[in-house]
């Protein structure tokens, strides 16, 4: 049976949310100071994406800031 392509916007929705899901999995066993860092440097990162203009990636970044914040 041949499969079907999947639509790149499905594709990288999907890998965006796998990706946010193993960040909540990989936090959730990190002490709370490592787990605070870890936010930090994304939140880091995120701006670095911001002043290169990269809009996308400081968005996927400031999602994955959120999650290892919770």
């Amino acid at each position: 049976m041949e499969q079907k392509p999947i639509p790149v916007d499905q594709a990288a929705q999907a890998l965006h949310e796998a990706l946010g899901a193993v960040l909540i999995a990989l936090c959730d066993t990190m002490p709370f100071e490592q787990k605070d860092k870890f936010a930090h440097n994304l939140a880091r990162l995120a701006r670095n994406a911001e002043a290169q203009g990269n809009t996308i990636l400081e968005t996927v970044l400031i999602d994955l800031h959120n999650a290892a914040s919770r």
